[in-house]
């Protein structure tokens, strides 16, 4: 279940990232990829003792989450809304 909670947050960013793709808007697309993996890896190497593979869950939702919210930044930047 917090996989199919995150999957808005989830397309929220893959849309963002395949528009910057057609944009040629490359800088972007890494920064965000490596925010979104150091975040992913970070929070799953603290949750995971606690609460074990549930903590990895818990850490997509939270990475994903925070990515939505940087992406919706971005986009109100760029006028997309």
């Amino acid at each position: 279940t917090l996989i199919a909670v995150s999957a808005l947050a989830y397309s929220v960013c893959s849309l963002f990232i395949s528009i910057q793709n057609v944009r040629m808007r490359v800088a972007s697309v890494v920064r965000l990829n490596l925010l979104r993996s150091s975040l992913l890896l970070g929070s799953s190497s603290y949750l995971v003792p606690t609460y074990g593979i549930i903590g990895v869950g818990y850490a997509w939702l939270l990475t994903y989450g925070v990515i939505g919210a940087v992406v919706g930044i971005l986009a109100k930047r760029e006028d997309w809304i």
